[in-house]
């Protein structure tokens, strides 16, 4: 008798542990750009956030000098983070996915390039 009584408790505990942990996913974004010495951070709170407002941030990047006295180049440095922590009961874990990337080329040619790998860590942090 107490041992079916000591199984059902410990059922029990194991099942409410199990549903009382919820897991979260924690998604950052960031852009920095590079151009005539000039290092301008962009910070996004989640992917979303980052798909929505970042082409704005892109194009303006590509405009060039309006001096035009020497050439436009730029870089830009585009990171994506995904934190999935997971808890299981007493078991859990996180796990942290972070793709970054950077290019580097003239104004002109630096937008069509940045969208393109803006879409390649959208698609990345999405398939998460």
């Amino acid at each position: 008798m107490k041992s079916l009584i000591f199984s059902l408790f410990a059922t029990l505990l194991f099942v409410s542990g199990t549903h009382a942990q919820k897991g979260t996913t924690v998604e950052t974004a960031s852009i920095k750009i590079t151009k005539n010495k000039t290092v301008t951070n962009f910070k996004y709170s989640s992917i979303g956030d980052f798909e929505k407002n970042s082409n704005a941030v892109i194009d303006e990047a590509g405009r060039t000098n309006t001096s035009g006295s020497e050439e436009c180049s730029v870089t830009i440095e585009m990171t994506v983070s995904v934190t999935v922590n997971a808890g299981l009961g007493v078991v859990g874990g996180e796990v942290t996915t972070t793709v970054s990337a950077s290019i580097t080329a003239s104004c002109a040619g630096a937008v069509a390039a940045a969208k393109k790998l803006r879409a390649q860590l959208i698609a990345m942090a999405s398939a998460h």
